[in-house]
């Protein structure tokens, strides 16, 4: 696992969780094999981002660039929790209207509402530099990962594709087409 991964990626409002904040960035087992990462608050203004050493030995690095905006922008929700700033008045007004207690759940409904096209762009900017060739397209079905269970991306036409193209890529098969540093 190469830590320009983290480095380089043109990752979405990654600036604003602010001077002040640690965010580290680690890989273990997670206790939930399925998951490829995890966001938390540890404390303060410090977060944590846990990939699963599982995923990163196996995915590819576009996979694996995926995950990290993903798990990028649950850590700066949190932050905007934690200050009631921003985008989480509109995470709020979701739970009232749901009625459903999950943060996580309210996040990923948050995202596929609001963030998915802004996740495909900055996936795509950044297979572009690192000279992958995968289009737009490609990039925006797996921007839809990690959001199982949101009604947007159950009932979405393409979802089985979105679900295969994460898959080839999660495991680095032959119909991947980010590439893998290992």
């Amino acid at each position: 696992f190469k830590s320009s991964l983290l480095t380089e990626a043109p990752i979405a409002n990654q600036r604003q969780l602010g001077e002040s904040v640690n965010l580290t960035i680690r890989v273990a087992d997670l206790e939930n094999s399925d998951k490829n990462g995890s966001t938390s608050r540890i404390d303060g203004n410090n977060y944590e981002i846990v990939l699963n050493e599982t995923y990163v030995n196996s995915a590819t690095d576009l996979s694996i660039a995926r995950t990290m905006i993903h798990e990028i922008i649950h850590a700066n929700l949190l932050y905007k929790f934690d200050r009631q700033e921003g985008e989480y008045s509109s995470i709020l007004q979701l739970f009232r209207e749901t009625g459903n207690p999950s943060e996580n759940y309210l996040q990923h409904q948050y995202i596929a509402d609001q963030l998915v096209p802004t996740i495909a762009s900055n996936l795509y900017e950044w297979s572009r530099r690192a000279s992958m060739y995968v289009d737009y397209s490609y990039c925006e079905k797996m921007a839809w990962a990690g959001l199982i269970g949101v009604p947007e991306y159950e009932y979405h036409p393409d979802k089985y594709t979105m679900e295969n193209i994460n898959m080839n890529e999660k495991l680095n098969n032959n119909e991947a087409k980010g590439r893998n540093y290992n």
